[in-house]
């Protein structure tokens, strides 16, 4: 199956941290908010520019799988197929050991 890039987009709402909670008797609208205590990592927002940034990666490197890598003088590989150059083939060798 083709990769098929998508294209990311932030969620915006007008009231981004209203929830709406029921107990069985009564529905109470709130607004909450972070109480995370100490933030050690802040790490990596989820947001659509880090996605997309994901997507461009994923695509190029997709896009790179399919040029041709040389890795010696008798090995390349060329759209993930591994090409073996200046060796015996196998039913060679056995004919040799065969006559042998």
């Amino acid at each position: 199956m083709a990769f098929v890039k998508k294209t990311w987009k932030d969620r915006i709402s007008q009231y981004p941290n209203r929830r709406t909670i029921n107990d069985g008797y009564v529905t109470k609208r709130v607004t909450v908010g972070r109480d995370e205590g100490n933030i050690t990592e802040a790490g990596d927002p989820f947001n659509a520019s880090n996605m997309n940034d994901l997507e461009d990666r994923i695509e190029e490197a997709i896009n790179e799988a399919g040029t041709t890598y040389t890795a010696g003088d008798n090995i390349s590989i060329v759209n993930s197929a591994i090409n073996v150059t200046g060796f015996m083939t196998v039913a060679e060798a056995h004919a040799i050991w065969a006559n042998a």
